[in-house]
């Protein structure tokens, strides 16, 4: 197992946890906006930041398991 670099079972973990609390919180900023409420952060906000962190962890993998 490397020490610098996310192997693919790694990776398959971690971009679905991503992906998953993205999910969450822009289902709640959603929310929040149809009930008037303001959120901090823009709806889509969280879908770009999850997008390029799931791009530096598949940057970070093993060639071979990408």
């Amino acid at each position: 197992m490397s020490k610098t670099k996310f192997n693919g079972n790694e990776n398959y973990f971690i971009t679905k946890a991503i992906a998953h609390a993205v999910e969450e919180i822009e289902e709640e900023i959603t929310e929040m906006t149809r009930q008037g409420k303001r959120h901090m952060f823009a709806e889509g906000y969280f879908t770009k930041f999850g997008d390029e962190l799931i791009e530096k962890v598949r940057i970070m993998t093993l060639k071979k398991d990408q």
